[in-house]
């Protein structure tokens, strides 16, 4: 989804964040929130991702239940310079 339809990329972002919510205790968030991440850095809102982020990481939040995953700083680290490398943000 393009930054051309902010409406819908918006409404994608609260839906991958309320999966994220639903599924982080049993170790199954981490793709929910790295998609909020892109949609959320696609809208403009680099700072958001990076505090909420940062917020969950420090909460011990960010974690996978099949331990194939990076971990919270590590798992943050690893997808900022995803959205980086493919254009989802310049941060």
């Amino acid at each position: 989804m393009t930054a051309r339809f902010p409406v819908q990329l918006a409404a994608d972002a609260a839906r991958q964040y309320d999966a994220y919510l639903a599924n982080r205790r049993q170790g199954f968030g981490l793709g929910f929130i790295a998609a909020w991440a892109a949609d959320e850095d696609r809208l403009g809102s680099s700072a958001l991702v990076a505090r909420t982020l940062a917020a969950q990481s420090r909460a011990g939040e960010l974690r996978s239940a099949d331990g194939f995953a990076k971990l919270g700083d590590a798992f943050v680290a690893q997808l900022q310079r995803f959205l980086v490398a493919n254009g989802y943000t310049s941060r």
